[in-house]
């Protein structure tokens, strides 16, 4: 996935060189998309403060929410099922992925750091779920 400057993000077929699925309309930058560990979804940060899943096939969306904060940085736990996100006011959010997209915004299931410097870029150590 590729994150674009224009608030789109565009799959690209590595081995063949060829554009898959554009997902438009998001209404402020995205900040961050990583793949769900199937590769059939699509978890999207944006400084919107929403974090969004898309399907990978077609581009559709299939659950968003609220964080409370701009999302500055995505990553998943290796089962696929926590998502991760770092925001602008410094600190870890993790997150159960809804199945659907939830009528209240959802607590996160625990919030990590010290609310210094924005978190800009985020990995998760599979296997011991350490976050860097």
């Amino acid at each position: 996935a590729v994150v674009l400057n224009n608030n789109t993000v565009r799959l690209w077929n590595l081995a063949s060189s060829q554009p898959g699925v554009t997902i438009q309309g998001f209404p402020a930058p995205v900040t961050s998309a990583v793949f769900t560990p199937d590769g059939q979804r699509l978890l999207t940060g944006c400084d919107d403060a929403l974090l969004r899943l898309w399907k990978t096939d077609d581009g559709q969306l299939t659950v968003q929410w609220p964080t409370g904060q701009p999302v500055k940085s995505v990553a998943l736990t290796s089962d696929g099922k926590t998502a991760v996100s770092g925001h602008a006011d410094g600190k870890l959010r993790l997150w159960a992925i809804p199945e659907v997209t939830p009528a209240e915004p959802p607590m996160p299931v625990k919030e990590i750091g010290d609310g210094g410097a924005p978190i800009v870029c985020l990995q998760v150590r599979a296997g011991v779920n350490e976050a860097v």
